[in-house]
């Protein structure tokens, strides 16, 4: 499951989508990896019920992307928006989300 080592020694936190690469590259079919890092995550956590599917009486937070992940990972650097709390997040110069 992806992100579930972040904090052991060598691993840092925010590398989701690195590891998401590597479990594609690594032969994983691109919407697995992506369940291992939403729905599988959130199950894992017991939170399954309330988050990691987009649907009505959930809660979560969006990232549109600028591609299809399905088509490559790479797609995951590329975000379009943040949907963070039921807002828009604004984004600085340098990409880094400064408020919603």
């Amino acid at each position: 499951m992806a992100g579930t080592d972040a904090g052991a020694p060598g691993v840092l936190h925010g590398c989701l989508v690195r590891e998401i690469e590597l479990f594609v590259a690594a032969g994983v079919h691109p919407a697995l990896a992506l369940k291992s890092a939403t729905i599988w995550a959130a199950e894992a956590l017991g939170v399954g019920s309330e988050t990691g599917l987009i649907g009505p009486g959930r809660r979560g937070d969006l990232l549109l992307l600028r591609r299809n992940p399905l088509q490559t990972s790479a797609a995951l650097n590329e975000i379009r928006q943040v949907i963070c709390g039921g807002k828009i997040a604004a984004f600085d110069s340098e990409h880094q989300i400064v408020g919603t």
